[in-house]
This record gives C-alpha cells, sequence and structure tokens, in this order.
C-alpha cells in the first residue's frame, strides 16, 4: 500500500467522493501511479510488505 496526498481537488470514482487539497488516504500502488499521472496526488510513503513468518515452538 502507498499513503498519498491530494494536490489538486478531484472527484474520485472509487471512493465515490470529492477530494480536498490536503487529504491523506492509502491506496495500491497502481492507483497511486494513476492519481500521480493525473497530477493530483502525490506519494507520501510506500510501505513495503512484509511477509509473515511461524514462529517456533520450544
Amino acid at each position: 500500500m502507498v499513503e498519498v496526498k491530494v494536490i489538486q481537488p478531484y472527484y474520485d470514482r472509487e471512493q465515490d467522493k470529492n477530494m480536498s487539497v490536503g487529504n491523506q488516504f492509502e491506496c495500491t500502488k497502481e492507483r497511486a501511479n494513476l492519481l500521480t499521472a493525473f497530477g493530483v496526488v502525490s506519494i507520501t510513503s510506500e510501505k513495503k510488505k512484509v511477509k509473515a513468518t511461524a514462529k517456533k515452538k520450544k
């Protein structure tokens, strides 16, 4: 997941709401790239996926 910040107001069809400048939300990397290409958001942080590991029993 990626955290993005709105830099240009727009209507988000996926979330079905108007997005105001300064709003922050999480979305997929693909969605963030699309919104960045349209110039309506900037990426603030990327969260890396961490694999869950099974703990060994003692």
